[in-house]
């Protein structure tokens, strides 16, 4: 059964996972595929069409592909290329609604998450491998690649939506960390993966039991199982499957957990605004 297809996105960029590759590159200890973080940002693009739809007077967001964040952190990507990459594949909602933009960025094997608030000229970036006190090393790299970011989010939201106006003026960086011991590398893509589904502008919202990510990476993968777009054939039986290694998981844990709360570090001055919804 694991060779069986469990994820099939169509494209363009279409994306196939089989169990196998479920298995390797998701549910157990490793680093973040690039292909299956851009599955899951496309899960999350759902969720915020969802939410619009629910609430059509609510400003939404758009997540971009960690290919997008990627290059362009590495200095890989022309303006023209960089919006052909943000738009793809076509979102299913209207992009004039979303006021803040979301990516992952990978550097050095590290994941982080950046978004961008059009409302306001604020970007906050959460660093999952980082907590307080923060090394100026950190900071320093934050910073650079911010400001490789920044145009291309600009030139892609205006583009996108028209209006040559949006992000006119100064911007403000803002660190946000969380409590506790830093993440593991190679558990840094789950943790930024979470960090910017559940971005609300204040805190690092990581969950509170699941410092070695273990949580995350099986709901990730039920998410990507029953996600609108998932037309493989083999879902309940992946399904079924994934209830039984989890129940198998829990008996050699056992019971354990332990709270972990999440704090923000102000760079410039902060301009915290109150939690949006969902969406």
């Amino acid at each position: 059964m694991l060779a069986r297809i469990w994820v099939h996105l169509e494209g363009p960029p279409e994306r196939i996972f089989t169990g196998y590759d479920i298995m390797r590159k998701l549910l157990l200890p490793s680093f973040l595929d690039i292909d299956v973080a851009d599955a899951l940002v496309r899960m999350m693009r759902n969720l915020v069409n969802e939410t619009l739809a629910r609430r059509p007077r609510a400003p939404g967001r758009h997540y971009v592909s960690p290919v997008w964040g990627v290059n362009i952190a590495n200095g890989n990507s022309c303006m023209q290329s960089s919006y052909d990459t943000f738009m793809e594949p076509t979102p299913p909602y209207v992009i004039k609604r979303c006021t803040i933009v979301i990516s992952l960025v990978c550097i050095e094997d590290a994941w982080s998450c950046y978004a961008f608030d059009l409302n306001c000229n604020n970007v906050a970036f959460m660093d999952p491998s980082c907590c307080h006190p923060v090394q100026e090393s950190t900071v320093t790299q934050h910073m650079v690649t911010l400001k490789k970011m920044l145009p291309h989010v600009l030139y892609c939201m205006r583009r996108a939506t028209g209006n040559k106006h949006l992000g006119r003026g100064t911007w403000t960086p803002r660190l946000l960390l969380g409590h506790g011991v830093p993440t593991k590398k190679q558990n840094t893509g789950i943790q930024a993966l979470n960090c910017m589904r559940w971005y609300n502008k204040n805190n690092v919202c990581l969950p509170a039991i699941d410092s070695d990510a273990s949580h995350s990476r099986m709901d990730f993968v039920y998410q990507l199982l029953s996600m609108d777009g998932n037309v493989a054939e083999t879902n309940v039986i992946a399904e079924s499957k994934l209830a039984e290694l989890k129940v198998g998981n829990k008996a050699r844990r056992g019971e354990r957990g332990h709270g972990e709360s999440s704090n923000s570090a102000s760079l410039g001055s902060s301009n915290a605004d109150e939690a949006p919804g969902r969406g």
